[in-house]
């Protein structure tokens, strides 16, 4: 099995804060589509988080573990 995550860059050095939150999203919820696709390959994936807002990190963390 192998663990997914985002490569680099990470997506705080890409934008600013409201649009890396969009991409982060968009990057934690494909890895978990894969991740859902093919269970008996991947374990959870590690989120993404946009660590040039702390906030929205935070929720990001929340959205990611829970949904």
């Amino acid at each position: 099995m192998q663990v997914l995550t985002l490569t680099c860059p990470p997506v705080e050095v890409v934008d600013d804060p409201d649009k890396a939150l969009v991409l982060a999203k968009l990057a934690n919820d494909e890895l978990a589509e894969i991740v859902m696709k093919h269970p008996d390959r991947f374990a959870p994936a590690i989120a993404c988080v946009p660590m040039n807002d702390m906030d929205a990190a935070l929720l990001e963390v929340d959205r990611a573990v829970n949904d």
